[in-house]
């Protein structure tokens, strides 16, 4: 996707959920009951993973393996066994690779490349300190490489310049999605008293929500009994979640969920809430800085928590893509991207008129590309 691209979906992304709505301006200043609420996912979700620190996965990671996605890290990068990437790496720190790597696309990093095994690049190989270690590395592109080469059996498709990158992720303060804002100004801008819902606890919920945006002071009760989603669902809790898994909600067919939670989501259980060929239908922003520990099962979903460390135990999947300030493990983790899901037309009333008097205040947009 071009830069202009990238600049205009985050512009969208963005406003969709601070305008709650680009509709006439109601004394609520939001779209009219029934109508879908916007997702940014598309803006914060480009590549099947973006890290705003560093990759410490002791195990196994592939990446977009069946459905394409790039890997971006601001940090540095430390995995111990092997790396499959369908697409393309960029880091931002050094790599640390032992055991094997494979990637369909490109590979860079503004700083050292260390293998210890075997590497295959089907595109340039563009390294900004040293490149060093044993074993083969096969570079079906060029190699830009700005310091030195001192790894044995490396074989290129020539050479070229190393020219210095953009950030591999949108980390910077204003580029950050704001969750925890979103959520505080969903406790005004909500369909709660059009639906005759309480806003102090998701316990008061009912057993099912409709199309429309929701807030709710507490997650008290959220696990106790499945809550029915049903068409276009955005979803706003304040506070802290203890575990968010398959007992706690469930989708209709063709139904979408954008989950926010102002705070940390301690744990990630198993996930499967629609069916397994839809996983775009369900995304989850985090808020909060604590980690959230996923384990050894398979999520259905994306994963939006760019302050937290998320951490992984045993066989983990992830089907929609994965947002974080960081990643560590010891286990193995496959991760594949899912353009977040449009709702079917039969969900949604159809959008109110464009027109609005009400202009949303918009973090600044950087101009960076996704990496495919």
């Amino acid at each position: 996707m071009a830069r202009a691209g990238w600049a205009r979906w985050l512009l969208i992304g963005v406003l969709a959920v601070a305008g709650c709505g680009q509709g006439p301006a109601s004394s609520a200043h939001h779209a009219a009951l029934g109508s879908c609420p916007a997702s940014p996912g598309p803006a914060l979700l480009p590549n099947a993973l973006c890290l705003c620190g560093d990759l410490r996965d002791v195990g196994s990671l592939t990446v977009g393996l069946g459905s394409g996605g790039g890997v971006g890290v601001d940090g540095q990068s430390l995995v111990r066994q092997s790396v499959v990437v369908r697409g393309s790496w960029w880091n931002g720190g050094p790599i640390d690779l032992t055991g094997s790597a494979s990637l369909e696309g490109e590979l860079r990093t503004a700083g050292a490349l260390a293998v210890t095994g075997d590497l295959e690049v089907g595109a340039d190989l563009s390294v900004g300190g040293d490149l060093s270690g044993t074993g083969s590395a096969r570079v079906d592109g060029a190699l830009r490489l700005a310091g030195q080469n001192r790894m044995s059996g490396l074989s290129a498709q020539g050479s070229a310049d190393y020219t210095p990158q953009a950030a591999p992720c949108p980390c910077g303060e204003t580029q950050l999605f704001d969750v925890a804002g979103a959520v505080a100004m969903a406790r005004t801008n909500n369909d709660n008293a059009a639906r005759e819902l309480p806003t102090d606890s998701l316990a008061n919920a009912g057993a099912t929500l409709a199309t429309g945006r929701y807030y709710f002071a507490s997650a008290q009760g959220l696990g106790a009994k499945p809550l029915r989603i049903e068409g276009a669902v955005a979803l706003f809790l304040d506070g802290d979640v203890d575990a968010i898994g398959s007992s706690a909600l469930s989708l209709a067919p063709g139904a979408t969920l954008d989950l926010y939670v102002a705070g940390s989501v301690r744990t990630v259980g198993a996930v499967q809430l629609g069916a397994p060929q839809a996983p775009s239908a369900f995304r989850l922003y985090i808020g909060g800085t604590e980690q959230v520990a996923v384990g050894s099962q398979i999520f259905e979903g994306a994963i939006y928590a760019p302050r937290a460390t998320v951490s992984y135990t045993g066989s983990t999947i992830v089907r929609g893509g994965l947002f974080a300030h960081a990643l560590k493990g010891d286990g193995a983790i496959q991760i594949e991207s899912a353009a977040p899901e449009a709702p079917g037309p039969s969900v949604c009333e159809p959008p109110p008129a464009q027109g609005s008097d009400v202009t949303p205040d918009l973090p600044a947009v950087t101009d960076t590309p996704p990496i495919m």
